[in-house]
């Protein structure tokens, strides 16, 4: 992304987004864009201002087109919490210098969180519930 001022994202040969490299990552276009960047895309339903996903619901700023949706959010973006009853399970904690990468689960979804906080990572195996700020979530209906 430090390479150049304007780039241009190509999916089949084709260009589906291009521009300022901070704009792009910050908003992608397009499912396949967000994913080019490293976002987590899971599936929910929209419902006006909200969108139900797998891990609960996010208020969203905006109201979309009700029904079937695509969100993706950057690992960064997430906030975790503990909680006894969350809708999460921590699998994975790995460190990597100055950030933690924490895997998180449940049945329905699988993707990642980072962690800068000085603050000691959530145990392996323990229950968190996440947020995630209403501008960092991209939705793509279906």
């Amino acid at each position: 992304l430090a390479l150049g001022t304007s780039i241009a994202i190509m999916d089949s040969g084709r260009i589906v987004q291009s521009g300022a490299p901070r704009e792009i990552y910050e908003r992608p276009g397009t499912e396949f864009v967000a994913r080019f960047f490293g976002a987590n895309v899971v599936r929910g339903k929209s419902a006006g201002t909200t969108i139900m996903t797998p891990f609960g619901a996010l208020e969203i700023p905006s109201p979309t087109r009700i029904g079937a949706a695509t969100i993706a959010f950057m690992p960064d973006a997430v906030q975790i919490e503990s909680a006894t009853d969350g809708a999460l399970n921590v699998r994975s904690v790995t460190y990597l210098g100055a950030y933690r990468e924490i895997g998180l689960a449940n049945d329905q979804c699988a993707f990642i969180a980072v962690q800068r906080s000085p603050l000691p990572p959530p145990p392996v195996n323990s229950r968190v519930n996440i947020r995630i700020e209403a501008s960092a979530v991209h939705i793509f209906p279906d």
